[in-house]
């Protein structure tokens, strides 16, 4: 979605090209970076906020079975639902 959003590939939005870093939280955070300065100006601040959910996956389940699906739910309502209706609205 980041790489949607700013019509870049991820791996060239660094000039070593991620090179340097030695672990996922690096390459997470230098994502996160990119989505919080570059992404409102060209997609708005919702895609935005979608994009930064899903580079943290910070979407606060706890306990899910697979009954339950919560995570499933929670992204579809965050997520999917929302660019739904940004998509309903062009």
């Amino acid at each position: 979605m980041l790489e949607i959003g700013l019509w870049q590939p991820a791996i060239e939005l660094e000039q070593n090209r991620f090179s340097t870093v030695t672990d996922k939280r690096g390459i997470q955070k230098q994502l996160l970076k990119h989505a919080s300065r570059r992404l409102k100006d060209k997609v708005g601040e919702k895609y935005t906020r979608i994009v930064e959910k899903c580079l943290t996956g910070d979407f606060v389940v706890t306990h899910d079975t697979k009954d339950d699906l919560k995570l499933q739910r929670l992204f579809r309502e965050t997520v999917i639902s929302v660019l739904e209706k940004a998509a309903q609205s062009i």
